[in-house]
């Protein structure tokens, strides 16, 4: 699934941006901006902007898909035509899913408009640049810390 593009050589495209991040903060699934310990930091770089045409939205990895604050790391969702629409044969999976409808604070839905899953943790930074710092499989919670088992 694509999630978000890059334009290199169009004329006025801004350049790749990164993040330097807190270990600490992601396993607490918050942002945090790392300019001291270069050993407990994280650089991450964009993957580019959302689509063109494309809608995204940041929720919670845990729960039901409540909408993350600003500061926050959480599983990224898309809808776009381009994307994915069911498992055949499925209709349990794939209402979880491609029929996902992300909720607010309160548990409202925020619209009818589905998302899809994508599996991936990130967040949307400055520019509405996209940075994806992990996989929602493999994600352990240890003493309510986040830890990945996926190795180097």
């Amino acid at each position: 699934m694509t999630v978000a593009i890059r334009r290199p050589g169009v004329p006025g495209a801004p350049l790749p941006a990164r993040a330097i991040l807190s270990m600490g903060g992601l396993s607490h699934g918050v942002i945090r901006v790392n300019t001291e310990d270069k050993n407990s930091a994280l650089t991450v770089q964009d993957v580019g902007h959302i689509m063109p045409g494309a809608l995204m939205c940041i929720v919670k990895p845990d729960g039901p898909p409540q909408l993350c604050k600003t500061d926050e790391i959480g599983e990224i969702l898309v809808n776009s035509r381009a994307g994915g629409t069911m498992y055949y044969g499925l209709s349990g999976v794939t209402k979880n899913t491609f029929e996902v409808i992300p909720v607010n604070s309160s548990g409202t839905p925020i619209g009818e408009i589905p998302f899809v899953r994508s599996g991936l943790l990130g967040f949307v930074g400055p520019g509405s640049l996209v940075f994806v710092v992990g996989r929602l499989e493999g994600l352990l919670m240890v003493s309510g810390r986040r830890h990945s088992s996926a190795g180097g």
